[in-house]
């Protein structure tokens, strides 16, 4: 016999604190008297003393009255067709045999679905609910939704989670798992439940936990993403092995800060990531800022960031090799160009030639204008920069 784990037992309980607080607020209060309202209608319309003599208006009411039927754009329609499809005399003889007839309830339910045109489980179970909450549960998208969220799926046939699919016994094992719920609620203090309880239980937890809880899943599946992201993204720079990576890191990292990019033409058609260095930098041709001469040599600098308005605001010289003293030569030429800051990029162990060439003339003129970072510091920067970008756009600010 089935029975609920204590996984299971424990994920129900959770939330019945909060239910039993919403329950005392004007919309608890006014699920609570629609349900009551609707268990005096059915049961006097579809009671033991009534049935037989069940009208055709009294039971097309029903029908347009029925949560299952919601949808139905032309209720008079729809329900005109299915009492025309079956008539009033077997619809009676058909409702009095599957609410009080003696045999098994499948029984009863599978005689009933096949005689009877036009009703499904959710519309049949409805009525069967309405009319004796202590032996009949409710069966539509409230219970389909909400058992795999308690971690209940697996208590339940395939079958049942097709509402067109339900039969007979499948119902009967329906009844079983909401009757195991019923039991649960009672045991944690909601005396007197019926399935009708059982669902106002469940649909709150529809509407209002589910939302929520969905929420908050979709919010820790971003972290987790970001965090993947971002560890791919500090994977992938870890180290740097070429000339030209560096210059394609300098390239992505002054574009992702908003500046205007260039790459010296000579390295223009290197490859970076699939592309060339000209493709990732933002800029074809340097704007002219200064005079043609000057705007020569500048060009050959290996990445240079531009301001907006066209002048160029930090210089970088990659010097993969140990010789450093080329590019602080580069950078030199363009030192009448005022404001520009000046940076040789290289591996760590470079930086003690650095220090030697800065010391030497033409260099020691202008030292206070020069910078050594190594290429990891290069990777550190972009790593932080590539985060902020991140966090920048899924805080939805472009």
């Amino acid at each position: 016999m089935a029975s609920l784990t204590t996984d299971q037992k424990a994920k129900l309980e959770q939330y019945l604190d909060g239910f039993k607080e919403f329950m005392g607020t004007a919309q608890g209060l006014e699920w609570d008297a629609e349900r009551k309202q609707r268990k005096e209608e059915f049961s006097k319309k579809l009671g033991k003393e009534h049935i037989s003599h069940l009208t055709e208006e009294e039971f097309k009411d029903l029908l347009k009255s029925l949560w299952a039927n919601a949808m139905w754009v032309k209720k008079d329609v729809k329900a005109n067709k299915v009492v025309q499809d079956n008539g009033i005399e077997k619809i009676r003889k058909e409702f009095e045999e599957l609410l009080y007839g003696t045999n098994p309830l499948h029984q009863r339910y599978d005689r009933f679905k096949k005689t009877i045109k036009g009703l499904g489980i959710s519309s049949i179970s409805e009525m069967l609910v309405f009319v004796s909450p202590d032996k009949y549960c409710l069966w539509n998208r409230t219970p389909i939704n909400v058992l795999p969220f308690l971690g209940m799926k697996n208590l339940l046939p395939n079958k049942v989670w097709n509402t067109w699919s339900v039969d007979g016994k499948s119902y009967e094992e329906c009844n079983k798992i909401l009757g195991l719920i019923r039991e649960e609620l009672e045991f944690k203090g909601f005396p007197h439940t019926d399935f009708v309880d059982v669902d106002l239980y469940l649909y709150y937890l529809l509407d209002k936990v589910m939302p929520i809880e969905e929420a908050k899943r979709a919010e820790r599946l971003r972290e987790e993403a970001k965090i993947v992201r971002e560890k791919e993204l500090t994977e992938k720079l870890t180290t740097v092995s070429t000339h030209e990576e560096a210059e394609g890191l300098l390239l992505e990292l002054g574009n992702l800060l908003g500046y205007d990019t260039f790459v010296s033409l000579r390295d223009r058609s290197k490859p970076y990531k699939e592309k060339t260095l000209g493709e990732i930098a933002t800029l074809q041709e340097i704007p002219e800022f200064t005079f043609r001469e000057t705007l020569e040599v500048v060009r050959e600098i290996d990445v240079i960031w531009f301001r907006t308005e066209g002048y160029p605001e930090y210089c970088f010289e990659v010097e993969h090799t140990t010789n450093v003293k080329d590019g602080l030569l580069r950078l030199y030429q363009i030192s009448p160009l005022k404001g520009i800051k000046f940076f040789i990029v290289a591996p760590t162990e470079a930086l003690s030639k650095f220090e030697i060439e800065l010391s030497r003339i033409p260099f020691t003129r202008i030292k206070e204008r020069y910078k050594f970072k190594s290429y990891q510091d290069l990777v550190s920067f972009l790593e932080t920069a590539t985060k902020y970008h991140c966090q920048k756009k899924d805080f939805g600010l472009d």
